[in-house]
């Protein structure tokens, strides 16, 4: 169920994204295939791009112990990227 809820949030996110690039687009692709390494390898490129959802993403990944191991700090570090850049949540 979480792992849809997920799914949902990053199609949504991904289809509002009027800049995503191309390393986003691969990166939820792979999230979406269930290939989570390549996922945050393509998310933390899109986030030093600059990409305004990667960081979030990133976070979320990184808070929800599914795929890849949960790392707090990580998500954390991620989570206070976005709050940088202005995102709210």
């Amino acid at each position: 169920m979480r792992r849809w809820t997920a799914v949902a949030l990053l199609t949504l996110i991904a289809s509002t994204a009027s800049t995503a690039s191309t390393n986003f687009e691969d990166a939820i692709a792979a999230y979406k295939r269930g290939d989570f390494s390549l996922a945050v390898r393509g998310l933390r490129a899109a986030a030093n791009e600059g990409h305004p959802d990667a960081p979030y993403i990133l976070g979320f990944i990184f808070s929800s112990d599914e795929g890849i191991a949960a790392d707090y700090l990580e998500a954390v570090k991620w989570f206070r990227t976005a709050a940088k850049q202005g995102d709210a949540e």
